[in-house]
């Protein structure tokens, strides 16, 4: 296998919801959480990290990362979203941090290929790509 990249997730809102940072982390509480289905979670994990005791906040579910982000887009909540996908969305203020810095997700992006499958030329090919993707993503100005 070959590790790829660590995710970490940032609470964020549109300028519509949020004139700036929240004064607290508690104080997410205060608006809809957007949730992934997946990942239901990770509101959870995150108000723990930041000190805040509730396990499991409701809040509306998508099943997917690009409803989810459309919804914080439209003002209709706040979300936790990965930072890679939307570093467009943040350079150019269409979301905002809602509270703190980016936190490590609980998983991380592997490339996987049977052991027993020969390294053949293809493979090699996309491992050398991929490789280049996730290591230039963050410079690229897109």
């Amino acid at each position: 296998y070959l590790p790829l990249m660590d995710e970490s997730v940032l609470a964020v809102g549109a300028p519509s919801r949020l004139s700036g940072p929240l004064p607290s982390a508690a104080a997410v509480l205060d608006h809809p959480l957007l949730q992934l289905e997946s990942r239901s979670g990770d509101w959870g994990r995150w108000l723990t990290q930041h000190g805040v005791a509730e396990r499991r906040p409701g809040g509306m579910l998508f099943d997917q990362f690009a409803t989810l982000t459309q919804a914080a887009l439209l003002g209709m909540g706040l979300a936790l979203i990965p930072t890679f996908l939307i570093e467009r969305e943040l350079a150019d203020r269409r979301l905002i941090p809602a509270f703190g810095q980016p936190i490590a997700a609980a998983g991380s992006y592997f490339l996987v290929w049977p052991q027993n499958h020969p390294l053949r030329a293809p493979l090699l090919s996309f491992q050398a790509w991929i490789r280049a993707e996730v290591t230039d993503s963050s410079a690229r100005p897109d």
